[in-house]
């Protein structure tokens, strides 16, 4: 039963839905089957602790019947009956909290049975509902468009005569979200790489380019066309760096132009376009991306539920060790670890202060930081021993060398989540590492030839420090 529809949807509840779910269940307006209550209730006494404890179709049947012989197919038809009413449950808790489409409901029910003061009253309390709205997004356009037809509608039962002006109401917000979500899915398309130069011709997507390059006045005074209409910019001339910087001054001064989630889908379109530059070389935008994160952080639009991500908590430090903010990575690190996860938290925090102390050079601190990282997470896992490496390289420590090249190797040989691309990086990287580690011993000549390696060695990880400790070698970079 671990795996089953039933319980993966159940265990997403919080206590206070599976109290109510528990109300609903034994409402006779659901249901009168006083056994889907029963069965719930067992299950959650023992569905929610860990995985192994939630209990197996037997247990259930023996439970609900005691005196009965084991029937596969009848727990299998409570689990499905149990499941269609959750999904009941879920699907009128979703409908009451949007305000607008439970109104707008309402809204059509009293135009279709005439019942005009209901729907009077309804028009002016989902207008106002609108009006509070501080972002004007797709949804916002496509909520517009629902009311304007419904007030269209409502002339039209009453015998009123519809002007021009009245249907240009209704056409206008259906226009704004039809061109807003054109874009929107248009630019994931082209940052996932699935539209290149003229190959995958969009329905309407010129005349769409044509009409607002023509028409600038049609999307100025709607900021989130605007912003996807610079995102496309920026993704189709990646080269001509303009775009990118109009798009980043208008995030940086708009506010509330759309909800938290899509507000953070959109900033990451910048920084994406950061760090392919970066990649490429241009390390002027490694202070952009810096200075994004820096934004992000400041309004919480890289929050999700309250909570930082530990990818986004890493990649924060990995750009501001890359400039060397040592005392604001240190701040970052101490404040936000509070705001990860609790599962998270520890080592997270440990890990990125293992990488901060490598690049202060505090080696020995570094170790002791290394030592506590919990290895099973493979990325953890992965880039901690290549800390490790780097550092009793820095420390001349050639036992310790030996000792994590040859642990690093049996890793990777022995780990399956690892992909090949990624091992044969990481063995890249060892071979090299251990070679560079013997010139100190076996001089120039030796150093020339482990230079010529790492500058063929087309696959491999942390490919800058190795050219950065030849340099220091004196072996070039």
């Amino acid at each position: 039963m671990t795996s089953s529809k039933l319980i993966s949807l159940l265990r997403t509840l919080s206590k206070t839905e599976r109290n109510r779910f528990a109300l609903y269940l034994n409402s006779p307006l659901y249901t009168k089957k006083k056994l889907l209550s029963d069965f719930f209730m067992f299950l959650n006494r023992k569905a929610f602790g860990k995985p192994e404890k939630i209990p197996t179709r037997e247990s259930a049947f023996r439970h609900l019947f005691p005196h009965k012989k084991f029937d596969d197919l009848r727990i299998r038809h409570l689990m499905e009956e149990l499941l269609i009413q959750l999904e009941n449950f879920i699907t009128i808790n979703l409908v009451q909290a949007n305000e607008f489409y439970f109104h707008f409901t309402m809204l059509q029910h009293a135009r279709r049975k005439e019942l005009n003061k209901h729907v009077g009253s309804g028009m002016v309390f989902l207008e106002n509902s609108l009006e509070k709205k501080s972002f004007r997004n797709a949804e916002y356009f496509y909520n517009r468009f629902l009311l304007e037809a419904e007030k269209s509608k409502q002339a039209s039962s009453q015998e009123e005569r519809i002007s021009g002006t009245d249907l240009e109401s209704v056409n206008n917000p259906l226009d704004n979200f039809y061109i807003i979500t054109k874009l929107k899915y248009v630019c994931e398309m082209m940052n996932e790489r699935q539209i290149l130069s003229g190959e995958n011709k969009l329905l309407l997507m010129d005349e769409i380019l044509s009409h607002l390059e023509k028409n600038p006045d049609s999307y100025e005074n709607v900021p989130v066309m605007h912003i996807y209409y610079l995102i496309f910019l920026t993704l189709k001339n990646s080269g001509d760096t303009s775009n990118y910087f109009k798009l980043k001054k208008m995030l940086f001064q708009q506010s509330g132009f759309a909800e938290q989630e899509e507000e953070r889908e959109i900033f990451t379109y910048i920084q994406n376009y950061c760090i392919r530059k970066i990649n490429a070389g241009d390390e002027n935008f490694l202070n952009e991306l810096f200075e994004i994160y820096k934004h992000v952080l400041d309004k919480k639009i890289i929050f999700k539920e309250g909570f930082l991500s530990p990818w986004d908590y890493k990649n924060i430090v990995v750009i501001s060790l890359r400039l060397s903010e040592f005392s604001w990575t240190e701040n970052f690190i101490e404040h936000y670890k509070n705001f990860i996860l609790s599962a998270y938290r520890e080592n997270a925090w440990i890990y990125n202060m293992a990488k901060l102390r490598f690049h202060q050079k505090d080696f020995h601190s570094t170790l002791q930081f290394l030592q506590k990282v919990n290895y099973e997470d493979v990325f953890y896992s992965l880039d901690s021993k290549t800390t490790l490496l780097k550092t009793y390289y820095e420390l001349k420590d050639i036992v310790g060398v030996s000792s994590v090249c040859e642990s690093f190797s049996a890793y990777l040989r022995r780990n399956r989540l690892v992909s090949q691309q990624h091992k044969t990086n990481y063995k890249n990287f060892i071979h090299l590492t251990r070679l560079l580690s013997d010139c100190r011993s076996n001089g120039k000549p030796a150093l020339e030839i482990v230079r010529n390696r790492i500058q063929e060695t087309t696959q491999v990880a942390d490919s800058n420090w190795l050219k950065e400790k030849v340099g220091e070698m004196g072996g070039g970079g």
